[in-house]
């Protein structure tokens, strides 16, 4: 009796898939951060820096001291000869005054008459603190900002590993997946073009579906014969972590894969 003979939905063939992959470890290796994107994480990622790394600018404009602009308003604004012109992302002065920022939209620089050179006009006040990153205040140096199994699906995690300096991570090793095609009818589409025979169009379909999560192995054409396959299969589970088989599962004169699986045991 052959197996495969009732179609089951594709929830059920996930869960039979994913109890037989359950506690096979493929390894670790260690790749680029920038090679990271859908790969699984194998160990916690842990910053090794603080980020920012430094006391810095949130906005454009003027590094003060906040407390100096107190009282500041648009018809009674404050003048300011101690201040630094500052872009954002920028250091904060190394003057130790220096706690907060005062956007561009509400100081300019004025000349100031009889001598009194140029100064900040302020017209609204900042306290201490505003418009200003801490050091270590998005991600601490030591902190968890990746945890282990997850797969780094989003543009946004590559960029995390990138603004910490976490240069390379430890991943689990892809599953390599070996892909067979069956059928006498089949043809190699990279290989002379045979007018009697239509293309082996699956295994690219099957490669492409699964080179983002695995390593997919295209494994040949097994013909319509019970033995050849079945020593396609028994090569290909040697060959890989698992295997995709497309073709030969109906109840046809010609379809051996039930009885070839059946053979493997």
């Amino acid at each position: 009796m052959k197996l495969f003979r009732r179609l089951i939905s594709l929830d059920e063939a996930l869960k039979t898939v994913l109890t037989y992959a359950k506690g096979r470890e493929t390894g670790v290796e260690e790749v680029a951060f920038e090679e990271a994107l859908n790969r699984v994480l194998a160990e916690d990622v842990r910053s090794p820096v603080d980020s920012p790394p430094f006391d810095r600018a949130a906005m454009d404009g003027y590094a003060i001291r906040g407390e100096d602009s107190f009282g500041a308003s648009p018809s009674s604004p404050v003048f300011l000869s101690e201040y630094f012109p500052i872009q954002t992302g920028q250091p904060m002065p190394a003057d130790g005054r220096s706690n907060a920022v005062v956007m561009l939209e509400f100081a300019k620089e004025s000349e100031v008459g009889d001598g009194g050179g140029e100064k900040l006009e302020i017209f609204k006040p900042v306290t201490p603190g505003r418009n200003v990153s801490l050091k270590g205040e998005d991600v601490k140096k030591g902190e968890v900002v990746l945890k282990a199994g997850r797969r780094l699906l989003r543009a946004h995690d590559i960029g995390m590993l990138a603004s910490v300096f976490k240069r390379t991570v430890r991943v689990r090793k892809k599953a390599k997946v070996g892909i067979i095609s069956t059928g006498d009818e089949l043809s190699d589409p990279k290989q002379p073009r045979n007018e009697n025979k239509i293309a082996d169009a699956n295994s690219f379909v099957l490669t492409a579906l699964t080179q983002k999560i695995a390593s997919p192995r295209r494994l040949g054409i097994a013909r319509d014969d019970r033995v050849e396959i079945k020593d396609a299969i028994k090569q290909g589970l040697e060959e890989c972590d698992g295997l995709l088989v497309s073709g030969g599962s109906s109840v046809g004169r010609r379809d051996f894969l039930a009885d070839a699986v059946t053979d493997l045991g």
